[in-house]
């Protein structure tokens, strides 16, 4: 007897081309995680492949039960995780795709290092968990916007500012590195790259200063919700230690318990926080205790609850949390003095607590790249940004629990001053 699967629901995605630049000379491509078999474009005239370029005028059609969008440039998809969608310009797509690569935006000798591009992350599983993010962690180029739609209205949207006020948050951008991040071609603008990419990013050695002289720990507790069939270090269980800046040892160390794993010792040194992987990137080494047994040592943030823990206080300092003075409106408690957990609820609710909301006095308290992003993008600013603010989402296809009838993908225009 013969088995028949149902095939997932597919779900359009709409390019709304806001640049300037033609249909023509915008190319779109799909990068890394699965794709799928059975991803169209066009209205489904066009069958997509991974890493093949389209430009918006291949994609560019009506699209069938939307006849008020008109011609816009369309893709169907039901299939495609952990991926990139890329947008770039100019005559062709990017070069020298396939095995994996996806473009370094600081690397000169990257085949692609004088293009300008841009990508969404998304995940595409046919069901009501389909998800898109924007990032700027790497770097910033093309303002873009994101946005659900049912009912020809507008649902929930992931915003960006356009023409001459990114235009100047990227000018300023620049001047925070010293003006080593930049990439020009041709005088003209490609990208700049970000603090976990580029150096010139004031270093954190004056937070660390001043945390070692508070006379109170840093709080670090919550819960994380563990694995899928997790134990030990992987299984659901809450956290409480408190972390300690130590300018003599030039380490952090954080002490506690997890109500799974037990005694907790986690140290982390400050050279490897001041590193471009470290607070910025959001991924450095850390040696770990437990119950007082031999210590190991990571390569760098480790899906459990000591990863869990150290995502914490990175989140927190690229944010100015840690030694705090601002109170917390939920509690009336600095929040220098209230848990990570405490740090995290206020920060969703108030999001103007963050970075100079937090440190009034000194940048070099906070990640002042992710704060210059905040006013003008619902992008990933740093990789613990879901920790403070909402910025997933969600396009569940027709037939599951909130359906939308489409995705929008807006590519917006940058105006710099003159």
């Amino acid at each position: 007897m013969e088995t028949k699967t149902t095939a997932r629901p597919t779900i359009p995605i709409v390019f709304e081309n806001k640049t300037g630049i033609a249909n023509d000379a915008v190319w779109v491509q799909f990068l890394n995680g699965s794709f799928g078999r059975g991803q169209h474009g066009a209205n489904g005239s066009v069958n997509l492949q991974r890493d093949t370029a389209y430009s918006f005028h291949q994609l560019n059609s009506e699209i069938s039960g939307f006849p008020k969008l008109g011609k816009m440039p369309n893709v169907s998809l039901n299939s495609f995780t952990n991926g990139r969608i890329y947008f770039n310009f100019g005559g062709n797509g990017l070069q020298g795709l396939g095995k994996g690569y996806q473009p370094s935006s600081n690397n000169s000798n990257d085949p692609n290092y004088n293009t300008t591009y841009a990508f969404i992350e998304l995940n595409v599983y046919g069901n009501p968990a389909n998800n898109m993010d924007l990032s700027a962690i790497d770097f910033f180029s093309i303002p873009m916007e994101a946005s659900t739609w049912k009912n020809g209205k507008m649902v929930k949207s992931l915003t960006c500012s356009s023409g001459a006020v990114i235009g100047n948050a990227i000018e300023y951008l620049i001047s925070l590195s010293g003006n080593k991040a930049a990439v020009y071609s041709d005088n003209d603008f490609v990208r700049v790259n970000g603090p976990g990419l580029s150096a010139g990013y004031h270093t954190w050695n004056a937070y660390f200063k001043y945390l070692s002289s508070l006379s109170y720990l840093t709080a670090i507790s919550g819960t994380f919700y563990g694995l899928p069939q997790g134990a030990g270090p992987t299984a659901h269980q809450t956290y409480a230690l408190t972390a300690t800046f130590d300018v003599a040892s030039k380490q952090v160390t954080m002490t506690g318990t997890g109500s799974v794993v037990g005694q907790v010792t986690i140290t982390i040194n400050f050279d490897d926080l001041n590193a471009m992987t470290g607070i910025y990137g959001a991924n450095p080494p850390y040696t770990v205790t437990i119950n007082g047994n031999s210590p190991y040592t990571t390569q760098g943030i480790v899906n459990d609850v000591f990863g869990w823990i150290v995502g914490d206080l990175l989140a927190g300092m690229n944010v100015g949390f840690p030694g705090s003075q601002t109170l917390n409106p939920i509690n009336q408690i600095p929040l220098g003095q209230c848990t990570s957990s405490e740090w995290f609820k206020a920060a969703k609710k108030h999001p103007g607590l963050q970075f100079a909301g937090a440190q009034p006095y000194n940048k070099d308290y906070y990640n002042d790249w992710a704060a210059t992003l905040l006013p003008v993008t619902k992008a990933y600013g740093f990789p613990f940004t879901d920790r403070v603010g909402a910025v997933l989402l969600h396009f569940p296809p027709t037939g599951s629990v909130g359906a939308v009838d489409y995705l929008k993908i807006t590519l917006l225009d940058v105006l710099f001053p003159m």
